[in-house]
């Protein structure tokens, strides 16, 4: 089993929530079609060497068209800092405190191409 030292912020149940997003002085933002939100979780990592944590948006986001642009996200040391599309049709809105991710421990292979 991998080992993954939470060395800022609370990662509860292995759900990521909203801490902060980038250029939203209320904490909360409405985000229209095609809108990237930069959301800071608040939550930095180091995990065991040849592992990695990934986060993917949670089903009540995704139902809406809401994504994450990299989809799994991986972060092996630092800060887990989401880039959320909304791609729906309609309004979606995030505010502090918000679940918007599910994380998860995945072995980290390393491969050589020739």
């Amino acid at each position: 089993m991998a080992i993954v030292k939470v060395v800022a912020g609370e990662l509860q149940d292995g759900f990521i929530r909203v801490k902060n997003i980038q250029d939203a002085p209320t904490q909360s933002v409405s985000m229209p079609n095609r809108f990237v939100a930069v959301i800071d979780s608040g939550i930095e990592v180091e995990v065991e060497p040849g592992y990695c944590l990934c986060f993917s948006i949670v089903p009540e986001l995704s139902e809406q068209g809401v994504s994450i642009t990299n989809a799994p996200g991986r972060v092996k040391n630092g800060k887990v800092v989401l880039h959320v599309l909304n791609g729906g049709r309609n309004i979606v809105n995030l505010s502090h405190g918000d679940v918007v991710a599910k994380c998860w421990v995945e072995q980290d292979h390393e491969v050589s191409w020739r």
